[in-house]
């Protein structure tokens, strides 16, 4: 038997021999075969194969041959697979029918691995797990795989072949031994490393140019430049990587070697191997790199130019030379530019190399030596900077007007400012005057050559780039660059503009003539040659018009215009405030520049004009009016002489656009929409109560004129301008009334319906959007009437036929496929009635877009749209199968999605919800039930709304919603969350359920009693006024012998001694007083009052709550005894004074109310001034609070208030600051500017607790209406700059015995001050200089405030998404700063205190700090980059900085 066991396994062995064997032939075979069969293909036949190897009888030994099978599965999967794809075997689970066994392989993944790298099983494991209640086994295999580490034989052998006699075999051998060192991961071994470097640079000598060539991994010759730009991760650049720091110098400065003094066909291998190896190598091998490379550099730029025999061979090394110092000063710029910063000790001798070459005579080589002086002026010192200045511009001043030189030291200054930021801020006296003296130089006036243009675009440019980076310091010059602008941009000397104007006047003469009232023409042929290019010659399409930049031949005096217009641009874009007050100024001037004749110049006068409509506006929310949405615009805030301008102007500027409109090609119209839109935006933006100054009708009085040019605009052949047409005219549509809208459809609806049967998708798209807006016009139903004009019911019917095509078609485009449900979804809500016949067609078709994952939820908006139609829109045949559908949808896992399905179901049920089937309903119901919970406070709130909805139309479900419904909401009812709109939701559910049912489903005083019950101790406050709010919600709904007896229960319950219930029955009396008059119940107010004196805080809460609320309901009764109970009893005057503070909130809402309190002003408001200086703090705050409430009702209590501002006592002071917050809100946005002067003096008080109290308020302020201060902004800033320094002197020592204790009194006011640091950069953005900003805000990453660290970084998050291009030449000044903060943080996380907080700090600053890292052109900032590179390389902080990218590429 013994011996039979022995042969079985033996022979089993065999087998799995065969097998190993059969699977790898099985392997090589299938690896070329696969890509003829395909991979799916020999996947597929690799299981069958592992499934018909299980049909053995051998419960043991079957699963190690599934083991290796699975290996071999899995290998065959992954040659089978394309490069650069995911793979991943799927877990295969084999029942053996004969044993019952179940086999597995576990997953495996490899992720991002190509097919060049080689596997090797490390681990093969085989396990079994028996089942429970069973004898079966479950077998389970387990192999652990690793990329097979580079062969060193292998390596060793191709060295060899790199020193082989024949130029193939070398260049093969070294393509070969690239491919394999890139297999390495991390660095080489060493003993591999000095043979290898040997070898690389070896082959830099060697005689043959292609060998040369792949030793930096080039194919061929003729290819160099491309295959070495292309492959940069593949070349010497990625080898270097494996090599230690002095392998790399030993290459650096081979490299170095063959550029300054190899062959010059092969230096530009030699460049572009240097600049990848410069961008790829580690930063700790930057010190060592520089002073090797920088060496070799400073010697080819000081080699001098070899004079051969002959005059080829002289201008041979001249060819080599100049190539020579291109290259050189190509791989400086690199150089400096990454590790610039390391090498402080080179500065000196880099500068007086390349700094005398700016007097080359050759261009190309001074325009190199300006870029790389530009790239070290990030990094030498102020001393070496300002001796580099000076000497530039003291050659400025010495150089002739003619002298060729002169443009590339003009250039310098604009590389200078472009990379050196406010380092050149400091020179700008000396600067700016000088580049404005060569602009306006008489004898440039009238040079109009070529080299003189130059010249002065040259400063126009240079004073672009300051004005960009220097914003604050060059707004001295503001008038003369800005009158210096507006001159140039006319500078047009060849060009006659008093012909044309002649010309105009016979063509307006003519038109008149010929019956044109209005002077602009009707699109017509009128001699503009808007559609033939005949007349002036400028025509639509390009016709006779002068190629765009070209000019009139040897004209180019345009660059001037050009660049005058463009440094106006920026100057606008940086100063809009100052720029306003000039508005009317650079209005007029901009306006008569129209005419121009260059189309170049004439595009950048229309964005230089847009740039002025936007610069008026100011958003509330920080951001800048260039980063406004067209369609989705934030409130507005307007300065009105600004506006009053513009609204003056705008009759010329349509018709000087109108005008152009006639008689520009596509590009020139295409910039004219581009003025109608934002002068639609300026017009009719949404407006703040603040800064109501235009009228409602926008631009409706120039229709006439401006329509039909944007209706030739849609009619034209070019597909860009089309959509740029139809976009502004839907712009128009929507930013104005109805009945303005309505005028102008004759007009425009044939374009808009022979742009929806356009080819291009976005033009559809377009024309979809404004047919949709049209419809809304022909009938607007806002105000629920129905009646319209029925001329225009041809028109409604041609729209609709047109789009309903569109959504009847199975291949079109995503945007067009919305676009067009929108559309019919507005056809059938504004004219279901007159496409009665075509409805239950559209809606099965909307049916049916319910199933496509693309056009879901736009059918939902679409449904929802129909279903909340006045018409009444018959969906009864429809609904169930909606219902039963969108229900569904509630199940997924897209929010957005269940956000969309609640507001349609809620639609649906209250248009149709009566046809809907009980058991539907019920169902529906039950499925509502799990989003009652507090994960998703928004869509609890639609589903409550939902469910109301369904108990207003079928009262019959109110048992099922008791069932299933009220369990959740009296869990939902416990939530500390639950607050506004889903405690408003929850509410009107509650009651609802009451007036529905009447107390017959579930009665009254259980309700009631089970809200009681929900109550329970120890939850938050919040949950106790939810259960309160809604138990007053169901009381008022009952009869009113049912409210007195539940009045009655709950002030009994104010006398429980548990804490719970007491809070609950004081906050319920509160609601319920609000609303009624409880002065029946006698005595309800003494107890109440009673309250006061309970142990726990919350329930004396709940008794001032209810004592002013109760007050709201009868004046006359409870008023006067709340202020006699203040007088007199001074140890509860701060809860007291609350319950005051309810009876003025509560009549701050409304005209009627406000009257009834103010007969009580004489006495209320003595009473707070005279507790103003109270020294109970907690008092003192409530005072402000009633103050400022009750100055909104009586405005006379400002001048009171104004006066104590300046009382000798600090705590009066503070109170007085304090009641100003809180004067202010949303309705009431105004203060008295005698009221806001004095209070200004209170931010320089010497007291620290009034210099807080004005800080919090100038916070508020900021907040609500930042205009109350613009006046004194300037002033203000800086003050709140300073407080954000810590004090020395403020912080002390208290010795506590064991331990001593610091405190620090300047805390609260710093708290204070990066507050409105925050509030500054949200709402004020546009007037703050953020350099300075940024300076100030790093003092609070060394805070020892948590709070004001994280606040910090929040800002600092804020300022990279929102302002990052403006803040790069910022980002030098934080690294050190932001090191010292960050090291102290690392060192609290390791500690036992703290540790958790200082964690949050740290993640809150790699958020920042990857938020600034990533930021466009971030890179130029080389001493942050540096310092994020240490941080991402710090152990404790690489988890966090991987979980930022993770989520980056996510978004």
């Amino acid at each position: 038997m013994l011996k039979q066991d022995r042969l079985v396994q033996a022979l089993v062995s065999f087998l799995v021999l065969m097998s190993v064997y059969l699977g790898c032939v099985l392997i090589f075979v299938l690896k070329d075969a696969s890509d003829y069969f395909g991979g799916d293909c020999i996947k597929h036949l690799a299981l069958s194969t592992c499934h018909s190897s299980l049909q053995k009888k051998e419960r043991v030994y079957q699963n190690e041959t599934l083991v290796l099978l699975s290996f071999f599965i899995f290998v065959i999967a992954r040659k089978c697979n394309r490069l650069n794809q995911k793979i991943s075997t799927s877990i295969i689970a084999l029942k053996h029918k004969a044993f019952d066994v179940e086999e597995r392989i576990t997953t495996y993944n490899v992720d991002n691995w190509s097919q060049k790298k080689e596997l090797r099983v490390v681990k093969l494991k085989v396990f079994k797990k028996k089942k429970k209640n069973s004898n079966h086994y479950f077998w389970f295999t387990e192999i652990t795989l690793e990329e097979m580490q580079t062969d060193a034989k292998n390596i060793r052998e191709l060295l060899k072949k790199t020193q082989h006699h024949d130029k193939d075999e070398r260049f093969m051998a070294t393509s070969d031994l690239t491919a394999e060192l890139e297999k390495v991961e991390g660095q080489l071994d060493a003993s591999l490393q000095t043979p290898i470097r040997d070898a690389i640079m070896k082959q830099l000598d060697d005689p043959s140019n292609d060998v040369q060539a792949i030793a930096c991994n080039c194919y061929n010759n003729k290819e160099i430049i491309y295959l070495l730009n292309l492959k940069k991760k593949k070349s010497l650049s990625a080898i270097v990587q494996k090599f230690s720091c002095e392998q790399v110098e030993e290459i650096t400065d081979k490299l170095g070697m063959l550029l300054v003094e190899g062959r010059m066909e092969l230096r530009d291998i030699y460049t572009i191997a240097l600049q990848n190896i410069i961008s790829s190598v580690p930063d700790d091998f930057g010190p060592q790199i520089f002073k090797k490379l920088v060496r070799r550099l400073i010697q080819g730029l000081k080699m001098q130019q070899h004079k051969g025999d002959t005059d080829e061979e002289t201008q041979e090394y001249g060819r080599n030379h100049l190539n020579r110092l291109v290259a050189c000063l190509d791989i400086m710029k690199d150089l400096v530019n990454r590790f610039g910063h390391v090498a402080a000790e080179s500065h000196e001798e880099i500068l007086s190399t390349v700094q005398p070459m700016l007097s080359q005579e050759n261009q190309d080589i001074r325009k190199k030596v300006a870029v790389t002086l530009g790239s070290l002026v990030t990094v030498i010192d102020d001393k070496l900077f300002s001796n580099l200045l000076g000497s530039i511009i003291n050659q400025i001043k010495k150089l002739k007007r003619e002298d060729e030189k002169l443009f590339t030291y003009i250039q310098t200054i604009g590389v200078f400012s472009k990379n050196g930021g406010k380092r050149i801020a400091a020179y700008l006296n000396d600067v700016v005057p000088l580049l404005m003296s060569i602009c306006t130089d008489e004898k440039m006036e009238s040079d109009y050559s070529e080299t003189s243009v130059d010249l002065r675009e040259n400063c126009l440019q240079a004073f672009d780039t300051l004005i960009v980076q220097c914003p604050k310091d060059i707004s001295d010059y503001t008038d003369q660059l800005l009158t210096m602008g507006l001159n140039l941009m006319k500078f047009d000397p060849l060009w006659s503009y008093e012909d044309e104007v002649e010309e105009n006047k016979t063509s307006s003469k003519s038109k008149q003539e010929a019956g044109d009232d209005d002077g602009f023409g009707d699109g017509g042929d009128d001699g503009w040659g808007d559609d033939t290019g005949a007349g002036d010659g400028w025509g639509d399409d390009g016709g006779d018009a002068p190629e765009l930049g070209a000019g009139d031949a040897g004209d180019t005096t345009w660059k001037i215009r050009r660049a005058a217009l463009k440094m106006l641009a920026s100057y606008i874009q940086t100063h809009k405030h100052q720029v306003l007050e000039h508005q009317l100024r650079l209005v007029d001037e901009l306006l008569g520049q129209f005419r121009e004749h260059d189309p170049t110049v004439k595009l950048e006068l229309f964005n230089t004009f847009r740039e002025l409509l936007l610069a008026s506006i100011v958003a509330e929310s920080g951001m800048m009016p260039s980063q406004l949405l067209s369609l989705d615009i934030p409130a507005l805030a307007r300065q009105k002489s600004e506006f009053h301008i513009i609204s003056e102007r705008v009759k010329d500027i349509i018709k000087h656009v109108v005008r152009e409109m006639k008689r520009g090609n596509a590009e020139v119209r295409s910039g004219l929409l581009g003025i109608v839109r934002d002068l639609v935006v300026v017009r009719q933006a949404e407006r703040s109560k603040r800064c109501d100054v235009l009228g409602e009708e926008g631009l409706s009085e120039f229709f006439p004129e401006l329509i039909p040019q944007i209706v030739t605009c849609v009619s034209d052949s070019d597909a860009q301008l089309k959509n740029q047409g139809l976009h502004v005219l839907y712009l128009i549509l929507k930013r104005h009334s109805e009945s303005e809208g309505l005028k102008i459809v004759k007009e425009i609806k044939d374009v808009v319906i022979s742009s929806i049967l356009e080819e291009y998708s976005r033009v559809k798209a377009q024309g979809l959007m404004a047919a949709g807006r049209i419809l809304e016009c022909i009938r607007p139903l806002k105000s629920g009437v129905v009646n319209y004009d029925r001329a225009y019911d041809a028109t409604a019917k041609k729209l609709f036929e047109v789009s309903f095509k569109q959504l009847d078609l199975k291949d079109v485009e995503q945007e067009v496929k919305k676009a067009a449900l929108d559309t019919i979804a507005i056809a059938v809500a504004h004219f279901g009635d007159l496409l009665v016949n075509d409805c239950a067609n559209i809606l099965d078709i909307l049916c049916s877009r319910l199933g496509n994952d693309v056009t879901r939820q736009t059918a939902l908006h679409a449904f929802a749209t129909i279903a909340d139609s006045p018409l009444k829109i018959d969906l009864s045949k429809h609904v169930n199968k909606l219902i039963g559908e969108s229900s569904s949808f509630l199940r997924k896992h897209q929010q957005s999605l269940k956000v969309d399905t609640a507001v349609t179901l809620r639609s649906l049920f209250r248009s149709s919800g009566a046809k809907v089937e009980p058991k539907m309903t019920q169902d529906l119901i039950v499925q509502c039930t799990e989003f009652i919970h507090d994960s998703d406070l928004y869509l609890c709130s639609l589903i409550l709304e939902l469910l109301s909805e369904i108990l207003r139309i079928q009262p019959q479900s109110a048992k099922v919603m008791s069932e299933a419904a009220f369990p959740k909401t009296m869990e939902f009812l416990q939530s500390p969350l639950l607050q506004g709109h889903a405690l408003t939701a929850l509410k009107e559910f509650f009651q609802t359920f009451q007036i529905t049912t009447h107390g017959k489903v579930i009665k009254y005083e259980t309700l009631k009693s089970e809200l009681l019950k929900t109550a329970r101790p120890g939850l938050s406050r919040q949950s106790y006024i939810a259960v309160s709010q809604c138990l007053s919600t169901l009381t008022l709904q009952v009869d009113d012998k049912a409210q007195y007896e539940a009045v009655t229960e709950l002030i009994a319950a104010i006398g429980n001694k548990e804490e719970n219930h007491a809070q609950v029955a004081l906050l319920c009396i509160g609601e319920l007083g609000r609303k009624r008059d409880l002065s029946l119940h006698s005595d309800i107010e003494q107890k109440i009052f009673q309250g006061f004196f309970r142990e726990s805080e919350a329930v004396k809460w709940a008794a001032s709550f209810a004592l002013g609320n109760v007050a709201v309901g009868n004046l006359s009764k409870f008023v006067p005894s709340l202020l006699k109970l203040i007088q007199q009893k001074e140890d509860r005057q701060y809860l007291l004074l609350n319950s005051l503070k309810e009876v003025i909130s509560a009549h701050s809402h409304s005209h009627d109310s406000q009257n009834a309190i103010l007969p009580y002003a004489e006495t209320i408001v003595p009473l707070l001034l005279k507790n103003a200086s109270s020294s109970d703090e907690g008092v003192r705050a409530m005072v402000a609070e009633c103050l400022g409430n009750f100055a909104i009702l009586e405005r006379r209590i400002y001048s009171d208030i104004g006066k104590l501002l300046d009382d000798k006592d600090p705590a009066t002071r503070s109170t007085m600051a304090t009641s100003l917050k809180f004067a202010l809100n949303k309705e009431h946005i105004t203060l008295p500017p005698e009221t806001v002067e004095r209070f200004l003096n209170l931010l320089s008080d010497k007291d620290l607790g009034v210099k807080r109290s004005a800080f919090l308020t100038i916070n508020t302020i900021l907040h609500i209406n930042h205009t109350l201060i613009y006046a004194s902004f300037d002033s203000i800033v800086p003050i709140i700059y300073k407080a954000t320094i810590t004090d020395p002197s403020l912080i002390k020592e208290v010795d506590l015995g064991p331990f001593k204790h610091r405190v620090d009194d300047g805390l609260p006011l710093r708290k204070a001050a990066f507050q409105c640091m925050d509030t500054l950069l949200d709402n004020t953005a546009s007037k703050i200089e953020l350099g300075d900003f940024i300076a100030h805000l790093k003092n609070g990453a060394t805070d020892e405030s948590f709070d004001i660290q994280m606040l910090t970084y929040q800002i600092l998050y804020k300022l990279a998404h929102s302002h990052g291009p403006s803040i790069i030449s910022s980002l030098d000044e934080l690294p050190d700063t932001l090191m010292k903060g960050i090291k102290a943080k690392l060192n609290e996380a390791k500690g036992p205190k703290d540790a958790e907080r200082a964690k949050d700090v740290l993640r809150a600053a790699c958020k920042a700090l990857y938020a600034l890292y990533t930021i466009p052109n971030a890179a130029k900032a080389k001493q942050y980059c540096s310092f994020y590179s240490r941080v991402e390389k710090t152990n404790v902080l690489i988890p966090i900085i991987a979980e930022l990218k993770k989520e980056a590429q996510k978004r």
